[in-house]
């Protein structure tokens, strides 16, 4: 993969982070547990926090766990813990911690504490997007040695769908030797399925790698299954996932290309705080067993932490692990293990 094509899809983060114009006027009443009131425009909760953006003070961040009220005549999305979705507006709750959804569905008086996720219905598809971009480098004058790394991702979720765009781009140079690189762009896209109040959806997955370490110039990756998610709440989830892919492998230094089926196994645990330190901590781990090669077992890792320092802006340590049991060739390594460290910003 070339590493432009690393600073494109940077550069469409970048857009996609950048201002956008207001959804709806600035009405919006948030009450807190300590009895302040708060004008404005509700712009999502998420991570146990809620993002109100004021025309006096600017866009504030509020520990979720604070706020004891919300009243807006706009139409908003609310998903609790427990998968389950409503949509309507937010009308003056009956008593302090709840959240009474109006909608064409009927009048719903929710719990506070068992909402996952909150926002505008009305909004266009850029305003849906979260995401981070983290980019790290090291130089060693002894030696020459030059390292870059860049990690992206962003999510986008819809009234019953969603997805999840990801990318992974390491490059190490050095005076005498051979440079290496590690490059991974993954998309999962999924719908809700409502038999299972949410709690359940079918996924689909497209993934392009490229790693001449482990034996591979290019591996093309397309896939589907289903998730079950174990455990939602405000603080993080569990999803557990499971299905069959199919994959196309250039070897490296060959003019060979291998094609085979696997079945496909993953675990993604998230989880964030949002007290001082906030922090956030992410695992994604994929298996691939290989129908087509019975001797053959892939798994990728991916787990990162990261810390605010200054709004939005964080320090990360971000580790890569990538083991096969049969590498396409001899000389390729089975295991491929990268820890970096960087500088990110999240939107």
């Amino acid at each position: 993969m070339p590493r432009r094509t690393a600073a494109l899809l940077l550069g469409l983060w970048l857009v996609a982070a950048g201002p956008a114009v207001a959804s709806h006027p600035k009405t919006d009443i948030v009450t807190l547990d300590k009895g302040d009131r708060f004008y404005g425009e509700i712009k999502k909760v998420t991570q146990g926090t809620l993002t109100l953006k004021t025309a006096s003070a600017g866009t504030l961040s509020v520990k979720w766990s604070h706020v004891v009220r919300l009243v807006s005549t706009f139409q908003f999305q609310v998903q609790l813990t427990n998968g389950e979705r409503y949509y309507g507006s937010l009308a003056e709750p009956d008593q302090e911690g709840q959240l009474k959804v109006v909608g064409s569905g009927g009048t719903h008086s929710l719990p506070l504490t068992e909402v996952f996720w909150v926002g505008p219905v009305e909004r266009g598809f850029w305003r849906k997007l979260t995401g981070s971009v983290d980019f790290g480098f090291s130089y060693t004058q002894s030696n020459q040695a030059v390292q870059y790394s860049l990690a992206a991702d962003s999510q986008y979720l819809g009234r019953k769908t969603g997805a999840d765009l990801q990318l992974s781009s390491i490059f190490n140079t050095q005076e005498d030797a051979e440079s290496a690189s590690n490059q991974s762009l993954t998309l999962t896209l999924w719908r809700d399925l409502n038999a299972v109040g949410g709690k359940a959806n079918l996924f689909g997955l497209g993934q392009v790698q490229s790693n001449p370490n482990q034996g591979f110039d290019l591996r093309a990756i397309a896939g589907g299954g289903a998730g079950l998610f174990l455990r939602q709440m405000s603080g993080g989830f569990t999803l557990l996932s499971a299905g069959v892919a199919f994959d196309r492998e250039y070897v490296t230094g060959s003019t060979d290309v291998n094609s085979d089926a696997q079945l496909l196994l993953g675990l993604r645990y998230s989880r964030y705080r949002t007290d001082f330190p906030k922090y956030s901590f992410n695992l994604i781990a994929n298996t691939f067993t290989y129908l087509t090669q019975s001797s053959r077992f892939r798994a990728q890792i991916s787990f990162k932490v990261s810390f605010e320092i200054i709004h939005n802006l964080n320090v990360s340590l971000n580790v890569l692990d990538s083991y096969d049991s049969r590498p396409s060739t001899d000389e390729a390594a089975k295991n491929d293990l990268t820890i970096t460290s960087s500088l990110g910003y999240t939107f």
